[in-house]
């Protein structure tokens, strides 16, 4: 996605995961970049769909960054 987007003067290819701890909503949100999104769908009845992203996550409240 991020080479996809490269030459644009804008894109949005950013995720974003609400941390909570256990009810609570002080959690560590992570926020990531997305690289692919794969749509895999089950046969039969019901039909059965889960989308997965791949991403490059970051915690911004580590010093590393990553």
């Amino acid at each position: 996605m991020r080479v996809r987007s490269a030459h644009k003067k804008t894109y949005s290819c950013c995720v974003l995961v609400k941390g909570t701890t256990l009810g609570d909503s002080s959690g560590v949100d992570y926020y990531g970049v997305l690289e692919e999104i794969l749509r895999v769908e089950y046969p039969g009845e019901p039909i059965k769909r889960c989308v997965l992203l791949r991403c490059d996550w970051f915690d911004p409240s580590h010093p590393q960054g990553t």
